[in-house]
């Protein structure tokens, strides 16, 4: 009966598209309730705030931060890394060895890693802060600091340092109609460190959101209406320069692009994003176009990373930078799809179903993420 009740309550919170096949919710309607309109700003941290659970930004509550890797050794092994941690709770964990080719998804490198309560606090004596597994069988630690992190999962087996590239992405999205707004931070880092021993070196990014109080970001506009595509990019070209930045894209062309080329910083407001989908429902090209034609990027898939059916998938590859003459000797280019928007949700329904799953206790909401994510990418 309880597995009943959570596999109708994810289909609720689907939007019920079974309902309705072949039917799109009303862009129209959504941006009239949510908005479209959003103010991209570059983001220096400035203390440990910027990453706290306590913080607010816009009237806005703290909700969740997402740490993400893209590692390679000297022997050629490549490495994807994601753990997603709230201010009680870490219950994503992605951890792959790539392959190098698009025939299949990559395989697992845990088979399991923790998820569950954490501890989350500030440090004494430091503006830094700690977030980390309560004692259990399998563990992790996250300290922050301003612009620098250090990761470890399982006691050290993978540990890595994180530096900040410079100014990052923040992001405000005001509600219209319905006053739920977001803001939105990410952050570029370049990544060293080992994993089993083995040196690796890379990129990674931290993402966080702050929501309303009382939602989360599974609840929010942001998951549910606009973000079909998330990417995020670094390149070290032959010179010791850099680039790197943040798309972000969804219906209609909504979008937010952010980058940073050497020394120069764009976050513009006129930009085309338009992704290629491959038969076999990974993204194969993502074409960027920022600032009125000013800058123009291209990302191509190399590789698979993970793929939930019917819900989200992560992949690998290399962004191209059309206004640099080489390619750059070192790079990082991780897409996130939520690929649930592609069945084109009636939006009243899907909004529907954003309502029940808020009100459904806590208990039932951590099963029905684990339905969703945690089938996907553990045991």
């Amino acid at each position: 009966m309880k597995q009943s009740v959570v596999i109708l309550a994810i289909a609720v919170t689907l939007g019920l598209s079974a309902c309705a096949p072949g039917l799109k919710y009303s862009n129209q309607s959504l941006f009239q309730d949510y908005g479209r309109e959003v103010i991209v700003t570059p983001f220096v941290p400035g203390s440990i705030d910027d990453y706290f659970r306590t913080t607010s930004r816009q009237g806005l509550l703290w909700d969740e931060g997402w740490l993400s890797a893209s590692l390679q050794s000297a022997s050629g092994k490549r490495y994807g890394l994601v753990r997603g941690y709230e201010k009680t709770h870490s219950n994503i964990i992605i951890s792959f060895t790539m392959r190098d080719d698009l025939a299949g998804v990559s395989t697992r490198l845990f088979k399991k890693l923790y998820t569950g309560k954490i501890a989350f606090d500030r440090i004494d004596g430091k503006d830094a802060a700690i977030v980390k597994s309560y004692p259990a069988r399998h563990s992790f630690e996250i300290q922050l600091g301003v612009h620098k992190i250090h990761w470890r999962e399982e006691g050290g087996v993978v540990d890595l340092e994180f530096e900040s590239l410079g100014p990052a992405l923040s992001y405000y999205f005001p509600g219209v109609r319905i006053k739920e707004g977001l803001y939105y931070t990410a952050e570029v880092f370049r990544c060293t460190g080992t994993i089993r021993g083995e040196r690796v070196s890379g990129y990674g990014s931290l993402d966080q959101a702050w929501l309303p109080r009382g939602m989360d970001w599974f609840q929010s506009k942001g998951f549910l209406f606009f973000e079909d595509l998330w990417l995020v990019w670094a390149n070290r070209y032959r010179d010791g320069s850099t680039d790197y930045g943040v798309v972000i894209s969804g219906p209609e062309n909504w979008n937010v692009c952010f980058a940073v080329d050497g020394t120069e910083v764009t976050a513009p407001t006129e930009n085309a994003v338009a992704v290629t989908w491959a038969p076999q429902g990974y993204p194969a090209r993502v074409d960027v176009t920022m600032d009125h034609g000013q800058r123009q990027f291209q990302w191509h898939c190399q590789r698979r990373i993970l793929e939930v059916k019917g819900m989200a998938l992560w992949a690998n590859g290399q962004m191209v930078n059309l206004a640099r003459k080489e390619p750059p000797v070192e790079g990082y280019a991780w897409v996130e799809g939520i690929t649930f928007h592609r069945k084109h949700i009636p939006y009243p329904l899907a909004r529907f179903g954003s309502r029940c799953l808020m009100h459904l206790p806590d208990s039932l909401k951590s099963r029905i993420y684990e339905r969703m994510f945690l089938s996907g990418m553990q045991d």
